[in-house]
């Protein structure tokens, strides 16, 4: 390995489904006729989208494909194989190249074979070596120099594969971070890293992808120290994700953390808020007001649909408000603001769910495509703790109070992460924690305080009016996952919802990212104090 040019490929673990057309049929040059290898990508093309199994895609194959052809790597690690589409692309340049090794990672053994089957079929399984385990271990295991990387499997993985791999790589080396357009909030640290530290683009794209219109990569080139320090003047600020919330606030105090958090984090850009489930114009009331507090009435406020009247326990806060004073944009037709909020947007959404459902089911029923142009994130579920961290699984109220609505947003074609009562259940402010969020002088926070107050009076007219302690802030960690998730472990497990209200592991659900551990709940709390307190 001493003479050896490496190359890194985190392809397609999780980031993306492609449902897009063939290659063969969109591209100029890559008839199949001429070329085997690209017959049988065509077929795994078709097969992804079938079953489906992640992949990366024509559009940005082809870019990947370019760029291994300029770097002429020798060896080449790929992780998350799936079924050996982005492998293909990557052996067909080495094949044309005559010499190089294609290492790829896959943690699913069953895969990995099928994978091997298609590098035999293509005729590249001399360039191949299929290995099963998690890229994070291997990719410390590796031997450099490496010389090319693409990383995308999960975007929390990012990070810290880079981190494994980075003392080796070489000067000059290029690093490919695929999913920027769908996914930079979660690979936050990642892209500060290289961006801070390295020359580094952004290259976004038009895709033919069933969940989204454009997506980016970043192409970063490692320089040598002195090479990095001069060009360190070009590496441009973090972009903003847009998102659009969905809530069901104005019952459980915890959407109203969740909306102030939001509304906190520079990281995230509010496009639309919607109201949800119940009384839908009483929730709009109690979000207008609150962004009229913290003076964010640029963002649309959007009526869900509406299953019943009567208020709610922070009914008091907005006893007198009149939601034709909101000076911003008010959408009677909620449904309808989320479908042309993610269509309209020139790059995909990430849609923040901490409620009940019924307003996606209806978005889904109505305008499918959104679910290729978004992102999902969820405060829903409850995998192998319930309520309080007890030993065994409950039926979360947001899947329970309508499950055919969460069973649709859990099948739609967009990748998702949720947050199940297994993290989020377990957050709570208390002592000097909770005291500086409520002794906070901002505006926004005070807003907050005086609803938690009228929200623990409905509950028990007796209730003191000062506590030392929040309430189970299951939504504030939904909100989080739009931002980063270092600080929770991830992990994909297929699930399915039940008529009963429970997301049950089975092998023949739709893989979902799962907070499923803390690392730190400590470190979670923390930054929700000094978030909160900024």
């Amino acid at each position: 390995m001493s003479r050896a040019l490496a190359v890194v490929v985190l392809a397609a673990g999780m980031a993306v489904l492609h449902m897009a057309g063939g290659y063969g049929a969109d591209q100029p040059g890559a008839g199949s006729g001429s070329d085997p290898i690209q017959a049988i990508i065509d077929e795994l093309d078709k097969e992804c989208r079938r079953r489906p199994v992640f992949m990366l895609g024509p559009e940005k194959a082809t870019r990947l494909a370019e760029l291994v052809r300029q770097k002429k790597p020798e060896v080449v690690v790929e992780c998350g194989t799936a079924i050996g589409y982005s492998g293909l692309w990557i052996a067909r340049e080495l094949k044309q190249m005559g010499r190089g090794k294609l290492i790829t990672i896959e943690i699913d053994p069953q895969r990995a074979q099928e994978a091997q089957r298609n590098f035999h079929r293509a005729g590249v399984a001399e360039y191949v070596t299929v290995r099963v385990g998690d890229a994070r271990v291997v990719a410390r295991e590796l031997a450099g120099p490496v010389d090319f990387v693409l990383l995308d499997c999960g975007y929390e993985n990012y990070y810290p594969v880079f981190v494994a791999l980075e003392p080796k790589l070489r000067p000059g080396a290029v690093v490919v971070a695929d999913n920027v357009g769908l996914g930079a909030g979660a690979m936050g640290d990642y892209l500060k890293r290289v961006r801070s530290k390295y020359r580094s683009r952004t290259e976004s794209f038009e895709v033919n992808l069933p969940w989204a219109r454009r997506d980016a990569m970043e192409v970063t080139v490692i320089e040598t120290a002195s090479a990095a320090s001069a060009s360190a003047g070009a590496a441009r600020p973090q972009r903003k994700t847009p998102v659009i919330l969905d809530t069901d606030i104005g019952d459980d105090i915890d959407d109203t953390w969740a909306l102030t958090l939001l509304l906190k984090s520079p990281e995230l850009e509010p496009k639309l808020v919607v109201s949800d489930s119940g009384d839908t114009e009483y929730r709009a009331k109690i979000i207008a007001r609150l962004l009229e507090v913290a003076k964010r009435t640029e963002i649309p406020v959007g009526i869900g649909l509406r299953q019943k009247s009567g208020g709610g326990r922070q009914a008091a806060w907005v006893k007198e408000y009149d939601l034709s004073r909101y000076r911003g944009k008010v959408h009677r037709d909620g449904v309808g603001a989320i479908i042309r909020t993610i269509l309209d947007s020139p790059e995909p959404i990430t849609l923040i769910c901490i409620g009940p459902v019924p307003n996606i089911q209806a978005a889904l029923e109505r305008e499918p495509k959104i679910a290729t142009r978004a992102r999902f994130i969820g405060m829903h579920g409850s995998v192998r703790k319930g309520y309080g961290g007890r030993s065994k699984p409950d039926a979360e109220w947001n899947v329970v109070a309508n499950p055919a609505a969460c069973r649709k947003a859990f099948t739609a074609a967009w990748p998702m992460t949720i947050t199940p009562l297994d993290t989020c259940g377990l957050v709570r402010l208390k002592g000097e924690k909770y005291r500086k969020v409520a002794q906070c002088k901002d505006p926004l926070v005070q807003a907050l305080m005086e609803n938690y107050r009228i929200w623990r009076k409905a509950q028990d007219p007796k209730a003191p009016d000062e506590v030392d302690a929040s309430s189970v802030l299951f939504d504030t960690v939904a909100v989080y996952l739009a931002i980063s998730t270092d600080l929770v472990r991830i992990e994909r497990i297929p699930l399915v919802v039940t008529d009963k209200g429970f997301t049950v592991p089975d092998p023949q659900g739709k893989p979902i990212d799962c907070a499923i551990e803390w690392k730190d709940l400590g470190a979670f709390e923390d930054f929700l104090v000094q978030r909160l307190t900024q």
